[in-house]
């Protein structure tokens, strides 16, 4: 098992791999006192990520009105950011979905897999 002080320091060595900056918009939905929700949103600027091109797996999925492209990336960002399922990452001008989670809990890095929004 990995001591929390080689923990610390292998994730402050990795830091330098993440050499892009994004922008977290979290989304979260509250009661409007009537029955049913809306949406709030919060934003996290300028958080370090890498954006993993190499991994990127491209589908196509029959849709009623045709065919609709999806491609999925994975997006490395710090262990301490906090991240959810419904929470949308841009980088660049381009967005991104969050579709899967990084579960471990010593990790060094976040694996986010992603799906770009068109």
């Amino acid at each position: 098992m990995i001591s929390p002080k080689d923990l610390a320091n292998l994730q402050a060595e990795l830091m330098r791999t993440l050499t892009q900056r994004c922008t977290i918009i979290h989304r979260s939905f509250v009661s409007d006192g009537a029955g049913g929700q809306t949406e709030s949103t919060t934003t996290t600027p300028d958080v370090p990520c890498c954006v993993l091109t190499t991994s990127t797996k491209a589908t196509e999925t029959l849709v009623v009105a045709g065919i609709e492209c999806s491609k999925t990336v994975t997006i490395l960002l710090p262990a301490t950011v906090s991240i959810s399922h419904k929470d949308t990452i841009t980088v660049d001008a381009v967005s991104y979905e969050v579709i899967g989670l990084d579960s471990r809990t010593n990790r060094v890095l976040q694996q986010i897999e992603c799906t770009r929004i068109y």
